[in-house]
């Protein structure tokens, strides 16, 4: 059979590569297999991989998590110290960190840890606690030079690190324990000699109170008293909650008080110049212990006007002011009127008083 003779383009299409490889040293013999061309080699690089000198950065979108792992350092919080054993924190942190210890302690927040919290602080909540509380003219500033005075010369005299001295809506506050009696009277005095020239200011006294919630609920008693004296006009510095507890009987039920004040000096708002005068001459002689004399003396009136005003209750009201019973009745209500504000302008609020 005759062979076809090759056409000179399929002739050069088929020796082109052959001649290429000699080109290149191959020989391509028979026995010798042929060593992998630049097509076959490994590259540098992978498709989409980084470059000679170049970090590898992980892609963003659906395929990021088939990259290598990016190992990154945790980023720490700007304001949160690392609690590192023996290295001490900032000054910063250790007050924000007082002030949220403060706020839970007197707020009655997360009461399962505050005895470990309080330890910190040099203060123990295992027994029973009290807390003292003063209010001046103008808030007492937490770090200010009256509770910075207060906190230094308490714990001078005192020689113990069971007192914490702080400050508490504009109050100066003193928590200590009860079995260090002496700790609110030497607070007292020690708020005298800080705001002894200021004419308004006060101090109320809590009663102990155990276990961690102690401290809140001696602190509520003690802003009460502040209250408390401060719409009665009480007389002295130093108000403890214990000597106020018939006040507080009084708002136990306060709808009922208002409706006393309502129904007994109601009628006191016919009188001319409006009920302030007579409110005041009936709180004043219940003060001086129902003397006439004493009461004018505190008013800077005449024993006749005093006499004159009772006299103009009596017609207006039904009660006369030197009856044990009635007396006790014009009292009760005049008393009401303070704890409710109520100066013979509309009706009383129930829900306006102290606690």
């Amino acid at each position: 059979m005759r062979e076809r003779c090759r056409s000179p383009c399929e002739t050069g299409r088929h020796e082109r590569p052959n001649r290429n490889r000699a080109g290149r040293g191959d020989r391509g013999g028979a026995g010798e297999p042929r060593r992998a061309g630049r097509a076959t080699r490994t590259p540098r690089r992978l498709p989409g991989g980084p470059r000679r000198g170049q970090r590898h950065r992980r892609p963003a979108g659906p395929g990021a998590a088939d990259g290598p792992p990016r190992h990154r350092r945790p980023r720490r919080h700007p304001g949160r110290a690392a609690a590192r054993p023996g290295r001490p924190l900032p000054e910063r942190h250790l007050a924000g960190l007082a002030r949220e210890f403060v706020d839970d302690l007197l707020d009655g927040r997360n009461p399962g840890d505050l005895a470990e919290r309080a330890e910190r602080f040099g203060l123990r909540l295992a027994g029973s606690t009290v807390v003292a509380a003063a209010r001046a003219a103008e808030p007492v500033i937490d770090g200010g030079e009256v509770s910075r005075d207060v906190e230094t010369a308490l714990h001078l005299r005192l020689g113990s690190r069971d007192v914490l001295v702080t400050t508490k809506d504009g109050l100066l506050v003193c928590v200590a324990p009860e079995a260090m009696g002496e700790a609110p009277e030497e607070f007292a005095r020690q708020v005298a000699a800080a705001l002894g020239t200021e004419p308004t200011w006060r101090v109320g006294l809590g009663r102990p109170q155990p276990g961690p919630g102690g401290p809140v609920r001696s602190f509520e008693q003690a802003r009460n008293a502040l209250d408390i004296a401060q719409r009665l006009d009480l007389p002295g510095r130093v108000h403890r909650a214990a000597d106020l507890l018939v006040y507080r009987v009084l708002l136990r039920d306060s709808a009922a008080l208002a409706d006393l004040v309502d129904a007994v000096l109601e009628p006191l708002r016919r009188a001319r110049g409006g009920p302030g005068p007579l409110l005041d001459t009936l709180a004043a002689y219940f003060a001086a212990g129902r003397v006439a004399t004493a009461c004018a003396r505190e008013l800077h009136v005449g024993v006749r006007t005093v006499t004159y005003r009772l006299q103009r209750v009596r017609e207006l009201t039904g009660y006369a002011a030197d009856d044990p019973r009635q007396g006790f009745t014009l009292q009760t209500a005049v008393l009401g009127a303070k704890l409710l504000s109520w100066n013979g302008q509309g009706a009383p609020e129930p829900g306006n008083h102290p606690g």
